[in-house]
């Protein structure tokens, strides 16, 4: 793919851009603010040549546009330009809170950043007490984890704003399975798991200060 983008204002310049497309069609679109021209095509290292300017010559044909404000502009098409486009857009939203006096009473809409797909709701119990949190997610299983020194009841949802619920409070009731569990000096302690957890976790992370003071910390959680 080779592509040309322009401003409509003198004090915005032309780029010009190569790169490799996983779909694409040549011809030319003008969105108010600048205009694209795209060239396509699909041998090895086909796209040599820069795609052409966009053309500034009005073709008599006109389109709604918008503007941030209003969809009701008026742009005037050019060049080959022969159809109207209609677009969208949508941010994945969920509710986000953390609260450590029960539900999240005061939970607000938050804005996911790209790449977060999913809603949590999550419910961490402690000898302490109780603490419940809401926010977006890369990624995540609704189930429980137990790591021993608290237990963690997990919610996931990927539609907007779908984690409204509380998780659950993490089940006390044991269920005959047990796991091996750390506790900062030995990763030989026997877990007791509960409600539905049936898996065993064994998992590895480097925490605090330089490699060569480096601690390791080994959790071996039931799912």
């Amino acid at each position: 793919m080779s592509l040309t983008t322009m401003g409509q204002s003198d004090d915005m310049h032309k780029i010009k851009v190569k790169d490799c497309f996983a779909d694409c069609a040549n011809g030319s679109i003008n969105l108010g603010i600048v205009k694209s021209s795209v060239a396509c095509c699909n041998t090895d290292r086909c796209n040599v040549q820069d795609a052409p300017d966009p053309s500034n010559v009005p073709n008599g044909k006109t389109c709604y546009s918008c503007d941030g404000k209003s969809c009701l502009n008026i742009l005037s098409c050019s060049g080959s330009q022969d159809r109207c486009l209609k677009a969208a857009g949508h941010s994945f939203n969920c509710y986000s809170c953390v609260s450590l006096m029960g539900s999240c009473t005061t939970k607000k809409v938050k804005t996911c950043p790209s790449g977060l797909s999913k809603c949590v709701s999550l419910t961490t119990t402690t000898e302490a007490g109780s603490i419940k949190a809401k926010d977006c997610a890369v990624d995540c299983a609704s189930g429980s984890m137990n790591v021993g020194t608290a237990k963690n009841s997990l919610v996931c949802c990927n539609t907007d704003k779908c984690n409204t619920q509380d998780a659950p409070d993490p089940a006390n009731v044991p269920n005959g399975k047990t796991c091996y569990s750390c506790d900062g000096q030995s990763c030989s302690n026997i877990l007791s798991c509960s409600g539905s957890e049936d898996l065993c976790f064994n998992g590895t992370a480097n925490i605090g200060g330089p490699v060569k003071s480096s601690k390791r910390l080994y959790l071996q959680i039931y799912l």
